[in-house]
């Protein structure tokens, strides 16, 4: 139990010492099949969410006399149990400070009774194995959601440390991580091995900050946020916004125009055995993670391997990602589902590589919006895109939408299936317009699939690269007889509606037209050829794939 919780997290929340649990031990596999109850846990999670919702705490909501939180918070009710202390704050505006007497440890159950507040107590996340279940409820007020601050290196221009700190490296960022947070303590609904919940109630402009392992994510637990709506904000570092492994994770917001903003494994991200989820229900809202480009304004902070330097290794958005180890232990872990489902807003999404509706080995990963206009942009690995027996998608209910507009787009966007994998792009209508990489707006690779439709609308399609827009290709050399000949790669492009505008790089892209058809391959090899279905049609009609 020791080694798990203190080890568990370190795949997607790295330990300052670099340590991990040993995935090719016999016992750490056995462990993570077969020794954790996850009936038991998720069922537990329920129980504490149905006796939240029962409990009907709203009704003893309190008005504040003052709207300040300047003094520390008043308990007016204080136990200690063997899960953590239980206690109950007054009506009033105040700080909840770990420094201050009676406040400090573990906490099982806080409620605060109104009030615009500010906690910088880590109620709402699990502090020790021992501390399985910690709830926090605020009834009211616009209240501020933190920790305490210890300054370090590497903060500038990031958000501040904690005590856990910040990784030292002396190598640049093309070869290393920079300084990542080091923080181990999960907030605002941060679970690790057990149940925590934070729960906002009535709708007030709310400001969440944490660094990992936060706001809605579990870790071999069930983590939840819940916020009754209001113009909020969430900050993190990583792990958080919705992430999970060996678990579930869960941010719900009921409305507002809400800024997310994170680096990395956020925001519907799934690693393996694991239901990470952002359910947002209405506003004009903003996922934004960091695209690491310097020339962007990027911060290259999370290292990734596509573009070194210049990118961050973004997984989430609707993404999940697995362990792939072929090359070192063949511990293999397969991808949990990343889903983020946005209902009703004109909202804009912002990501580096692996990010919007995509998977990496076996996982499965969907962004789903239902309405409002919005604009979505990555690099690679981006709208739609999956790479190593993975699955993607993402669903466009309606509106004027923008892909691709705003920054650098590298490779693999826009549905693109790389390598066994198999991903959708679907926008229902509107004015849609789509700036594509190479391998891109319904394209397959290397035995993947790329599915592209669009249902309605008078678009613009303009491709970076003659590998899009309904095509195929594998585009590497392999031998005859090899198995990689007898499976085919698949892009599939369809346009359904309205007139459309086909170009290349700004100018006519031949072959592509409104209400044309075409095939395209990409290898002269007339073996391989033949298992290049590249395919797109441009017509009035119905294509039969719908987004709802």
């Amino acid at each position: 139990r020791d080694d798990l919780w203190s080890y568990g997290p370190a795949w997607i929340a790295p330990r300052a010492d670099g340590r991990a649990l040993n995935a090719a031990s016999d016992s750490v596999r056995e462990l993570l099949n077969d020794g954790i109850g996850y009936g038991e846990l998720y069922g537990a999670g329920v129980d504490v969410l149905e006796a939240l919702a029962q409990a009907d705490l709203s009704r003893f909501a309190q008005v504040p006399t003052s709207s300040v939180a300047t003094s520390t918070a008043t308990l007016v009710f204080s136990a200690e149990t063997p899960l953590g202390r239980v206690a109950i704050g007054d009506g009033d505006s105040g700080v909840y400070d770990p420094r201050a007497p009676g406040m400090d440890g573990a906490w099982a159950v806080l409620i605060d009774l109104g009030g615009n507040d500010e906690y910088r107590v880590p109620a709402g996340g699990n502090q020790s194995a021992d501390n399985s279940a910690s709830v926090l409820v605020d009834l009211g007020g616009d209240d501020v959601y933190g920790y305490v601050v210890t300054p370090a290196a590497g903060d500038q221009g990031r958000l501040p440390s904690d005590a856990g700190g910040r990784y030292r490296t002396i190598r640049p960022p093309d070869l290393d991580n920079g300084p990542i947070s080091l923080s181990q303590v999960p907030r605002q609904g941060g679970a690790r091995m057990g149940v925590a919940v934070l729960y906002d109630i009535g709708g007030g402009r709310d400001h969440y900050q944490s660094l990992r392992l936060s706001q809605g994510t579990g870790v071999v637990g069930v983590g939840v946020l819940l916020d009754e709506g209001g113009d909020d904000q969430y900050f993190a570092e990583a792990a958080s916004q919705g992430a999970a492994a060996f678990g579930i994770g869960l941010l719900y917001d009921a409305g507002g125009s809400d800024v997310r903003h994170a680096y990395t494994m956020s925001q519907g991200f799934a690693f393996a055995r694991a239901a990470g989820v952002v359910y947002d229900l209405t506003g004009d809202d903003q996922y934004l993670m960091d695209p690491g480009d310097p020339d962007v304004g990027g911060d290259p902070l999370y290292f990734n391997a596509q573009r070194p330097g210049r990118a961050n290794s973004t997984l989430g958005q609707g993404f999940a990602f697995g362990r792939r180890a072929d090359t070192t232990d063949r511990a293999f872990m397969s991808g949990g589902v990343g889903l983020l489902v946005d209902a009703d807003g004109n909202d804009r999404y912002e990501g580096s590589v692996f990010t919007q509706g995509g998977g990496y080995w076996f996982g499965t990963g969907v962004l789903a919006d239902h309405a409002g206009d919005d604009t979505y942009d990555g690099l690679w690995y981006a709208m739609a895109a999956g790479a190593h027996y993975a699955m993607g998608a993402l669903l466009e209910g309606g509106g004027d939408d923008v892909y691709g507009g705003a920054l650098p787009r590298v490779n693999v966007t826009v549905g693109g299936g790389h390598d066994y994998s198999a991903v959708f792009l679907v926008d229902e209508a509107g004015n849609d317009t789509y700036a594509g990489a190479r391998i891109t707006i319904g394209a397959g690779n290397l035995n993947g699939v790329g599915v592209f439709v669009d249902n309605a609308g008078d678009d613009l399609y303009d491709a970076r690269n003659v590998y899009g827009i309904g095509a195929a290709g594998i585009l590497e050399s392999f031998e005859p007889g090899s198995p990689r000949r007898k499976v085919q790669t698949i892009g599939l492009f369809i346009d359904a509606a309205g007139h459309d505008t086909y170009t290349l790089n700004g100018a006519a892209f031949e072959g592509r037209g409104d209400d044309l058809s075409w095939v395209a391959g990409q290898n002269a090899d007339p073996e391989i050829n033949t298992i290049e279905w590249g395919a797109g049609v441009d017509g009035e009609g119905e294509s039969s794939l719908h987004a709802r």
